[in-house]
């Protein structure tokens, strides 16, 4: 029985649906003292292009492809042959530690790529040694129900502008393009009714960043601080808060108001 119904792929980052479609690879070769070594342990798919390409591993260091199918690797078998890897020090122990965790956790490998947003968003604490956690907590991780690629999320920012107008939904797909643990932000509208949100640059206040556009801005809220919620996935589920949000920015536009606003006001 596997811990988890997919896996994802350490080259192109995809799902791996099926234990059939994975496969078990890493590079072997021999240090400057003669002794046998292995590097980048890793999990892709099975012919899609994502394996390594076996010249250009051997440019580097005289490297040779090692791989087996993901299924060698499940079960008490495969548990036990992972450890023996460890035993012979033969792949780097770090390495093959993580792939333990992957392949032989209960929703590890669904939850890993959130644990450190959900660390500074402190949904969980770092309890155990970096890098292990409790089932409670991958449990919570996994209750959050994360976007799989954030990268993905952010790229659909769109263009708004309040002249022309937008919906609710166009404001929620505009937030959700940041991050919010990336640092504060800014929503701000130019004079020609395009609503930005800019992440504050860490070398700014509030007002330096301000002064620094130089009459752009038309008028600007107050500032949106990281980890509370205001933008990013998060904010893009409060449904109260965006149509407040969408409301005080038609308001706000429709008055001709100018400089800084607290929304909250």
């Amino acid at each position: 029985m596997n811990v988890t119904d997919y896996w994802f792929c350490d080259s192109c980052g995809e799902r791996i649906e099926k234990a059939e479609d994975g496969w078990v690879e890493w590079i072997t070769y021999t240090d400057k003292k003669g002794k046998y070594k292995a590097r980048n342990f890793r999990l892709v798919h099975h012919q899609r292009g994502c394996q390594f390409n076996e010249k250009e591993e051997f440019k580097k260091d005289g490297g040779t492809v090692s791989d087996l199918p993901l299924k060698s690797f499940l079960g008490i078998d495969g548990l036990t042959y992972l450890l023996s890897k460890i035993a012979i020090n033969e792949i780097p122990t770090v390495e093959v530690l993580e792939m333990i965790k992957r392949l032989h956790i209960l929703g590890y490998e669904a939850s890993k790529r959130h644990f450190d947003r959900a660390l500074r968003m402190g949904i969980i604490e770092q309890n155990n040694y970096p890098g292990y956690y409790s089932q409670n907590q991958i449990k919570t991780v996994l209750d959050m129900k994360w976007p799989e690629d954030f990268s993905k999320v952010r790229t659909k920012k769109p263009s708004l502008n309040l002249k022309k107008g937008f919906t609710v939904d166009d404001l929620c797909q505009l937030l959700s393009s940041c991050d919010d643990i990336e640092g504060n932000h800014i929503i701000w509208v130019d004079h020609d009714g395009n609503l930005n949100i800019t992440l504050l640059p860490n070398k700014f206040t509030p007002a330096g960043w301000d002064n620094s556009m130089k009459g752009k801005i038309k008028f600007r809220y107050e500032t949106l601080v990281a980890g509370n919620g205001y933008v990013g996935f998060e904010a893009a589920k409060d449904k109260k808060y965006i149509k407040e949000l969408y409301k005080d920015l038609k308001n706000d536009w429709k008055k001709n108001r100018t400089g800084f606003i607290d929304y909250r006001e």
